[in-house]
């Protein structure tokens, strides 16, 4: 039976590349709600819930090696904004958690004004719309055939949910990507990267300022101000703004929700939070009509101060 598999998977993903489209059953999946509440029955209401996917295990096969491939690539030639630090290699939840950490305390030692919003996004996953993320795949130059596999794939796709045991009826997926899916983070990185270009190309005037003396001339005492700047970062969807006062802050928010508008995401405005420090003016930030009421600035000083790196991430996550 291996031996059989393995000369017949080979076959199957080679003819699948070069056809640009998948095969009938690799289109199905099947949605399993996870409770996510601390009753035991959801009554049946998918906002209380976690869906994932179960999907045919040859198909996660052939994108698990498409995905190894593609990473490899966008990592080694550095295709993709360097301000998310998630879906390739070496990257992890532990970077973005440094650079706050370095902004409060660099802001707390020079009396800085800084201005730091955490977004959230509702079913990130769900908005992505097969002609912008075909646009996207375009934009960074993949291969021809590569694009028409995920399209092939998005555009086809049908679902049946697991509810007691038993399979609903069929169902068409009109757009999104599946949460589970092999190759829904890169995809979503490559989506999202649009918006953390144009962020990034506006970091010198919206950004956060670190300002290093270097010394480059021991002999005699030549030194030199390297400047830093910082605006936006991410984490999958996970969106951190980085300013150096309101009105900066502003502009970026801007930017990010015209690009929510065009690609019709929901933006949670009540679950942003924001960390202020040296604010003397004391003002509040009012994001389309809604004032963000999470303000933890203190708090959130106190808990980044910790020295170990687990509990940095452990007690920050805390405060979202």
């Amino acid at each position: 039976m291996k031996k059989l598999a393995a000369i017949k998977l080979p076959h199957t993903f080679n003819e699948s590349l070069s056809r640009e489209n998948a095969t009938d059953k690799w289109r199905k999946g099947i949605i399993y709600p996870i409770n996510k509440t601390t009753r035991s029955h959801w009554n049946y209401d998918l906002k209380l819930t976690s869906p994932i996917v179960l999907l045919e295990t040859a198909r996660k096969i052939w994108f698990k090696i498409l995905v190894n491939r593609l990473s490899e690539i966008l990592t080694k030639e550095q295709v993709l904004t360097n301000t998310n630090y998630a879906a390739l290699r070496n990257e992890s939840t532990l970077e973005p958690l440094k650079i706050v950490q370095a902004v409060i305390e660099d802001a707390n030692k020079y009396k800085k004004e800084a201005w730091i919003l955490l977004m959230d996004i509702s079913k990130a996953y769900d908005s992505v719309s097969s002609v912008m993320l075909k646009k996207c795949m375009e934009r960074i130059k993949l291969p021809k055939n590569f694009i028409n596999l995920v399209m092939d794939v998005n555009k086809n796709r049908y679902n049946r949910v697991l509810v007691n045991n038993e399979l609903m009826d069929e169902y068409y997926i009109e757009d999104g990507i599946d949460q589970g899916e092999v190759w829904s983070p890169i995809l979503w990185r490559i989506f999202y990267d649009a918006l953390l270009t144009r962020l990034n190309e506006t970091k010198e005037e919206t950004g956060y300022n670190f300002y290093e003396e270097k010394l480059i001339n021991r002999e005699k005492g030549e030194t030199r101000v390297l400047e830093i700047s910082i605006n936006a970062m991410a984490f999958m969807d996970d969106t951190t703004l980085i300013s150096k006062n309101k009105i900066q802050l502003t502009k970026m928010i801007e930017i990010c929700h015209q690009f929510f508008k065009i690609n019709d995401i929901k933006a949670n405005i009540s679950k942003y939070e924001l960390i202020k420090i040296n604010d003397k003016e004391k003002e509040d930030l009012i994001i389309e009509g809604e004032k963000i009421s999470k303000v933890n600035n203190e708090k959130a000083i106190d808990i980044l101060e910790y020295s170990s790196d687990t509990t940095i991430r452990k007690e920050f996550i805390k405060i979202k």
